[in-house]
């Protein structure tokens, strides 16, 4: 598998809290402005993208490690699974081949990219890939962020082409319509991942009316959308792992102390939500 092949990755259901903290604001005189994503941001994405496929690629293939929660430093490793076997989540900023403060430079963009750990005690691997993969349910598990989830196309058992619509309200409601390849690989009979790319983004206007239409690309706020989901059967029960890996347009300089935070903290938020959604619904379907 190349770094290609695995960052054709995708962050999935954390898009609605994305959407929770995005702004519309016109952005006259760019690219974007016109329905292109600027040349150098796409570029500088790529790039940035590929180191942060190797280093997933690694862990997920290293046997010792797997987990992103296992490549940390000791302490922080112990405090994050005591966090996560005591019911809460862990939730961390990366910086794939970057210092660990600051932000990652992106032109006329900002990049989001986020681990989250949890665990669901007494599941299984199966009972938790049942959840993950039951997308004709999303919109109720995952509510009331995702509003319609389905499979356009299957491809074979373990890839399939995925319609993702959220809607969500903070600021002001937003919209979007994504369409993610997602892929499924079971590593060990303990052990699998799942990854997702979004391969069309558009911001949806005037939603479920009669004049619904949508943005062209670049219009709207969000850009790319890509991550990876990770699994782990463990003696009393299941670690799982959400990656997200965002780009959006920056907000204008006179917005940015109002709304630059709900930007900011909407994609954590995300990581957060998606992670305590699939192990209330696993504890649920116990029941």
């Amino acid at each position: 598998m190349t770094s290609r092949t695995l960052f054709s990755v995708g962050g999935l259901l954390t898009l609605g809290a994305v959407a929770l903290a995005s702004p519309t604001f016109p952005n006259r005189g760019s690219a974007a402005s016109s329905g292109q994503i600027p040349g150098e941001t796409a570029a500088a994405f790529g790039r940035y993208a590929a180191v942060a496929s190797d280093a997933t690629l690694a862990e997920l293939y290293d046997p010792d490690v797997f987990l992103n929660v296992r490549s940390l430093e000791p302490r922080e490793r112990t405090v994050a699974l005591a966090q996560v076997r005591a019911g809460g989540t862990s939730i961390r900023r990366l910086r794939r081949g970057q210092p660990t403060g600051g932000d990652i430079d992106i032109p006329k963009a900002w990049l989001h990219h986020w681990i989250g750990t949890a665990f669901v005690p007494s599941a299984t691997l199966d009972e938790v890939l049942a959840v993950a993969q039951d997308y004709d349910d999303h919109a109720r598990i995952f509510a009331p962020d995702v509003v319609h989830s389905s499979i356009l196309r299957r491809h074979s058992d373990t890839e399939m082409l995925v319609r993702l619509r959220v809607r969500a309200k903070r600021i002001i409601t937003v919209t979007y319509e994504t369409h993610h390849e997602v892929r499924y690989e079971r590593l060990t009979p303990k052990r699998a991942f799942s990854t997702a790319h979004a391969t069309w983004v558009r911001e949806i206007l005037d939603a479920n009316k009669p004049g619904e239409r949508q943005k062209p690309e670049g219009e709207g706020y969000l850009w790319r959308v890509r991550g990876t989901w990770r699994y782990e059967e463990v003696d009393d029960g299941v670690l799982m792992e959400n990656e997200s890996l965002m780009l959006t347009r920056q907000v204008p300089w006179l917005l940015r102390p109002i709304v630059g935070p709900l930007v900011r903290n909407g994609p954590r938020d995300g990581v957060q939500k998606a992670l305590q959604a699939v192990r209330r619904e696993v504890e649920l379907r116990r029941r």
